[in-house]
């Protein structure tokens, strides 16, 4: 190698930009690869941000030699630097042509894929893996990421099944990773017995993995037959075999502190955004007194929406997470000095539950995310309300003590600008339509022979089946199957595909009569976005938290009648709701303003209610510390 040109690399790498490029000129006519020298002078001017002399330098780079991977490549961060995206694409996608290095084409691949998923182009990030299969068509690990975007994106389960049975013995694939990703697809399907056991043996090759077991004790909320003393046992087995080496909880030194003073109150979530977590929580943060509670917002996920900065305008300090050690942030909330620290995601997507063992708070609560007891020793409260958890009843399902607020444990943000109420379905057609919407994994045979009875009790009424499953032939087929074995005919069920726009979800709820709720796994956010349209919702009440969501709502609605305590009273409100289609009519013109003026909707009511919950916590924490009752820790606090 040419020892000038060695020495003006090492001026560039050194940051010493205008010697090297000086160094470089002196060079182009005396060394031959001259497209080394174009496009490292390239660099420099890249470097310093001056756009239109690094294209000019990689562009003159290319002339010479029109196949040169790098200078491509470099070309492209140009171009997306500002943010001509499409172009700069074309040229990653030029870099990776010209090479037959797989670790170059999936480095360089790997900007395509940020740069749409931050866009979010799922159509053009299909076609980036398949592009990446196509070339190296043996690699295992591009198929699996082809199969989990499939699955993630198009519902494509039974594609990715096909991909993950073809791969699992190769030996560079890793187990573990591949049968979570498996059990989403089989979850994603309904088939949650056999998700159940993919999990297992995912936990089985690797025992610490706190987001596969967040998966599976989320996953096991859906099954109906599971016993409910074991559901708890395997969620308190988390704080055993998730912890983080070396957790140690922080001491709290709050002795003395003044009961009535303004109160920190930390917020943990990956939902500050338009979700169905985020619907919930944003009332909360529009109608906190801020001389009494400040906001402290930890939001652990990259994306964001206008949702976010909604949340964002409510917070008095906003920490972004995302990528973020549990350890650190633990760190952060405590060094903070919250006071009270409510987690929102509980074992969902984007969790930090690690972070909760280390107790960066003194009072941890869990509410929203998780329908069930996190199972955690450090976290104090799950909030929730007396009829969702009543008395007496569901107390040995917590390890948390239940915080009953008043009215109801949820307020839902109304939609904005929602299309107009119309006359009920069945005044036009003739016949009854039944509503399911949500989840597929909430199905299962026992409610669909429920479903079958209110069918086959009301002549010639239909099923409306709308879910992100219903892209799947699997899915299809499996629902069908459950339906026929319980009398009733293909033609009677209409399959529609998940409707992602708001206005065209809430449009859907239009073409139904009676909403009809899952079990055990009640639903919530889509019970309120049918109730803003005018749809009843029939739910059925079981004995645990999720089984009596609906319950809950329906409650704080006014129509407490409308969540059945048998199956049989189940069948029977559905039944009797459609059989007036006058006063079912009439339940949909008016149903909109009774839930807009009930307390799920209420958000200043809601907020006191919560603030009160919270200053009582805090003072009976306050009151124990001085009694030297509570024990805490082992960590000194930073000075």
């Amino acid at each position: 190698m040419n020892e000038n040109y060695l020495a003006a690399l090492q001026l560039l790498n050194a940051g010493r930009l205008q010697e090297a490029r000086q160094a470089y000129l002196r060079l182009l006519e005396s060394f031959g690869d001259v497209k080394y020298l174009l496009n490292d002078l390239g660099v420099t001017y890249f470097l310093e941000e001056e756009d239109a002399w690094a294209l000019a330098y990689y562009d003159a780079a290319l002339l010479i030699d029109g196949q040169f991977a790098v200078a491509h490549q470099n070309r492209g961060n140009v171009l997306a630097r500002q943010n001509r995206v499409d172009e700069a694409i074309a040229s990653f996608y030029r870099s990776m042509d010209c090479s037959a290095d797989k670790v170059w084409c999936i480095k360089v691949g790997h900007q395509i894929f940020l740069k749409l998923a931050q866009l979010g182009r799922n159509e053009d990030i299909e076609s980036y893996w398949q592009y990446l299969h196509r070339r190296f068509p043996d690699d295992p690990g591009i198929l699996h990421n082809l199969a989990n975007h499939i699955q993630g994106y198009r519902y494509a389960y039974d594609e990715a099944l096909e991909i993950y049975r073809k791969i699992e013995n190769n030996p560079e694939v890793e187990r573990f990773t591949l049968y979570n990703d498996w059990a989403v697809a089989l979850k994603g399907q309904g088939l949650l017995e056999q998700a159940r056991q993919k999990q297992q043996e995912a936990l089985s090759l690797r025992p610490f993995q706190p987001l596969i077991y967040s998966n599976y004790l989320f996953d096991l909320l859906y099954e109906p037959d599971l016993d409910a003393d074991w559901i708890l046992d395997q969620h308190k087995r988390y704080e055993t075999t998730q912890a983080i080496a070396g957790t140690v909880p922080f001491v709290h030194h709050r002795k003395g502190e003044n009961p009535d003073r303004p109160l920190r109150i930390g917020y943990l979530s990956a939902d500050f955004r338009y979700h169905s977590i985020g619907v919930f929580a944003l009332p909360v943060f529009e109608n906190h007194d801020p001389r009494q509670f400040q906001i402290y917002a930890y939001y652990n996920n990259p994306q964001s929406d206008t949702w976010t900065e909604k949340f964002k305008n409510h917070a008095l300090v906003w920490r972004d997470l995302n990528g973020a050690h549990p350890n650190a942030v633990a760190k952060q909330i405590f060094e903070d000095r919250i006071d009270i620290l409510v987690d929102l995601n509980g074992h969902t997507m984007g969790n930090l539950l690690p972070a909760l063992l280390y107790k960066p708070a003194p009072i941890q609560i869990s509410w929203l995310g998780h329908v069930h007891s996190l199972g955690l020793s450090t976290v104090d409260y799950f909030i929730t309300d007396a009829v969702a958890d009543p008395p007496g009843m569901t107390e040995d399902q917590f390890v948390e003590t239940l915080i009953r607020l008043p009215e109801s444990f949820l307020c839902f943000t109304p939609y904005d600008n929602p299309p107009e109420l119309l006359e009920t379905p069945a005044s036009g057609n003739g016949f009854v339509t039944l509503g399911l919407v949500g989840n597929f994994a909430k199905q299962n045979p026992y409610m669909v022979g429920l479903y079958a009875r209110i069918l086959r009790r009301i002549p010639q009424s239909r099923c409306l089946i709308k879910s992100a499953a219903m892209h799947d032939p699997g899915a299809c087929r499996r629902l069908m199957e459950m339906f026929s074995k319980e009398g009733i005919a293909s033609e009677r069920l209409i399959l529609r595909q998940r409707t992602n726009e708001p206005d065209a979800y809430l449009r859907g709820f239009r073409e139904m009569d009676i909403l009809l709720d899952f079990y055990p796994f009640n639903g919530e956010t889509i019970t309120c976005g049918a109730l803003q349209m005018g749809t009843p919702v029939v739910s059925l009440a079981g004995k645990s938290h999720r089984s009596r969501a609906g319950l809950s709502i329906l409650t704080a609605l006014g129509h407490p009648a409308w969540a059945a305590q048998t199956p049989e009273g189940f069948v029977e409100m559905s039944v009797s709701l459609a059989a007036d289609v006058k006063k079912l009519n009439e339940i949909h013109l008016q149903l909109r303003k009774d839930f807009l003026s009930s307390p799920l909707c209420n958000g200043p009511a809601f907020t006191r209610h919560l603030e009160v919950a919270y200053r009582k916590v805090w003072k009976d924490y306050l009151r124990s510390v001085a009694s030297g009752f509570r024990q805490t820790a082992v960590q000194e606090e930073a000075k």
